[in-house]
């Protein structure tokens, strides 16, 4: 299934109460789900056979939000997951809704970007089929190549719901997901002034469930460099910023007035006589003293946070089994550099966006946070006892593995986003309690 997934808040109740979530888009046919962070299935679905009606799923999603005390307060007594579908119900059945209006919109330009031509022709202008509100016009839409081979890895159906352990429950376990990302496109964005690019915008792919382990650690990093400015580069500094400003006469009294100075004299003498016969350190052998470096610790630039996390697993049945190979083939895969069709080009690995998960599906807040990072190395120890030992089924599993990931993050982390937050990375904005980034 083509598919595309954008990160969506949920607001329902009175007062208002937001969960964070992301759409999954079916390209193919404009079907939709709405998932909560963390949950294994949707919240609430629409499709073409009811209308695109939204309607809550009957699954766990529910449950969960009802066992979440902030989210359940207010909302019914007891058991409250059916008042809660019901308020979700009530907020996401009017045509008027703005949440209604942007799911519809995400689900109109995901179709477009994405469907093939025949696919997009009859979703978009078919009366049975049409997503409501569209008249769009096809040429203006023209033919987008569909992504396939080894780019929709990502999204294969054989590597969704991947976890060690195999019962690890995600409402009472803390967590680290690791989900894979198609690497995105940025744009100039060069309007009102301001220079730089637009967010890179992520296809989300499958994600990786795996318990948090020891040597959790983290190391934020910014680049100062000591420099130096003799007092002949500060006259000529400043007198340069006086001619920058127009004023001339100013600039070359201020080149004068430095140059008549009688220590000045004497260090332009001596870096002369020093200069013509090589010998170095000949200020301070004459007059002990040198000249003021003016040194200070600049400012140079942001720095990529690196980190690197480990696992061991040792698989308890077949279907653990199953499960840990996957793993390690799914990062190695999605880290795999990508050829391109026509020999030319080589395509970006996939990237991973790594969360720290307290149970019930939030961002931990006592644990930093990760921006979206490339895996830049992985390493898998077959034999982490010491001794080749293997399971007796078909595959002849490892009774053990251990995996270390070495990432990067693509940005540098800037100081407004522990505030505002990170909106492609992260479900929420860190409190003022929380850790952040």
């Amino acid at each position: 299934m083509a598919q595309v997934t954008k990160d969506v808040p949920l607001s329902f109740g009175d007062p208002k109460k937001t969960v964070n979530g992301f759409v999954i888009v079916n390209t193919e046919n404009g079907d939709m789900e709405w998932w909560r962070h963390g949950d294994l299935g949707p919240t609430f679905t629409s499709n073409r056979e009811d209308g695109y009606q939204w309607k809550p799923s009957k699954d766990d999603s529910i449950n969960n939000l009802a066992g979440r005390p902030e989210i359940s307060a207010g909302i019914g007594q007891g058991d409250n997951s059916e008042a809660i579908a019901d308020e979700i119900e009530s907020e996401i059945s009017s045509s008027t809704s703005q949440l209604v209006q942007d799911l519809n919109d995400i689900r109109i330009g995901q179709v477009e970007d994405n469907g093939s031509q025949s696919e997009r022709e009859e979703l978009l202008n078919t009366p049975s089929t049409a997503v409501p509100g569209t008249n769009p016009s096809l040429e203006d839409i023209g033919n987008i190549t569909i992504q396939g081979g080894a780019d929709n890895f990502f999204q294969d159906a054989n590597y969704s719901g991947l976890r060690y352990p195999a019962d690890i429950d995600l409402g009472t376990q803390d967590c680290i997901s690791i989900t894979i990302l198609k690497y995105g496109k940025k744009t100039f964005n060069n309007v009102g002034g301001s220079i730089g690019f637009s967010d890179r915008n992520f296809e989300i792919g499958n994600t990786i469930i795996l318990p948090i382990q020891a040597g959790i650690k983290d190391q934020n990093m910014v680049k100062w460099s000591g420099q130096e400015m003799n007092p002949l580069q500060v006259g000529a500094a400043g007198a340069a910023d006086q001619a920058s400003d127009g004023d001339l006469t100013g600039a070359t009294a201020a080149i004068k007035d430095a140059l008549a100075a009688q220590d000045v004299k004497e260090a332009i003498i001596t870096q002369l006589l020093q200069k013509a016969s090589g010998a170095q350190g000949l200020l301070s052998r004459l007059t002990g003293a040198i000249a003021n470096p003016n040194l200070e610790l600049l400012f140079q630039g942001p720095e990529l946070r690196p980190f690197s996390l480990s696992f061991f697993m040792s698989p308890r049945d077949e279907g653990e089994a199953t499960n840990v190979r996957k793993i390690i083939r799914a990062l190695k895969q999605s880290m795999a550099v990508k050829s391109g069709s026509n020999g030319i080009f080589l395509k970006a690995p996939d990237i991973f966006r790594v969360k720290f998960m307290q149970a019930g599906g939030e961002e931990h807040g006592a644990i930093n946070r990760f921006k979206e990072c490339a895996l830049l190395q992985m390493s898998v120890d077959y034999t982490p006892g010491g001794t080749y030992s293997t399971f007796n089924d078909g595959k002849k599993t490892m009774t053990a593995y251990r995996m270390d990931l070495s990432f990067q993050e693509l940005e540098p982390v800037f100081a407004e986003e522990y505030a505002e937050g990170y909106p492609t990375g992260s479900t929420s904005s860190p409190a003022p309690d929380d850790i952040g980034y």
